[in-house]
């Protein structure tokens, strides 16, 4: 691995678990298919609302990228990586690979903020209970919270403990 360079993707669902989303989604378009007066009908705003489930949040959270480039930790988070959080290397003072729990100490996987070690921490995750544990030199803004810690889940926390550390 190139330093300085790293790059992991992890899903929310993977296997047989996607046919959650797919066959729901399938459904409901067979049923417009089917049924094309009630594209316009009020009657149909329920399945509305669970094609943009089934197709939206998915999108939107359904995936994490973990990239280090450069002197930055980039997490991206859905297919788009329209939510993002970029932390300066040089603004790590400290990591350590940890085994979690996610809903104990979060409340579930995702954008969360909790308790870690006594101290507010923002955990970022889509699934396993593996991660590094950073605390940060300055504290960062994170939707209207100051956090001077992080959990980054990964399924490969010794290659991004790797990645992190020369820093």
């Amino acid at each position: 691995m190139e330093l300085g360079r790293y790059t992991e993707e992890s899903k929310l669902v993977n296997g047989w678990f996607n046919y959650l989303f797919i066959i729901p989604l399938i459904m409901i378009i067979i049923f417009f298919y089917i049924n094309p007066e009630l594209v316009l009908s009020h009657n149909t705003i329920p399945l509305y609302f669970l094609l943009i489930v089934f197709i939206i949040m998915p999108a939107m959270l359904g995936k994490m990228t973990t990239t280090i480039l450069h002197d930055n930790l980039i997490i991206y988070f859905g297919s788009l990586g329209l939510i993002n959080k970029k932390i300066p290397l040089m603004n790590i003072k400290y990591s350590e690979i940890i085994n979690y729990s996610p809903i104990k100490d979060f409340g579930g996987w995702g954008i969360k903020i909790g308790k870690y070690r006594d101290k507010k921490t923002m955990s970022l995750s889509v699934s396993g209970n593996k991660g590094v544990f950073i605390i940060l030199n300055e504290p960062i803004k994170c939707y209207g919270q100051t956090i001077e810690q992080l959990i980054i889940g990964s399924n490969q926390p010794e290659m991004l403990y790797e990645a992190i550390k020369p820093y």
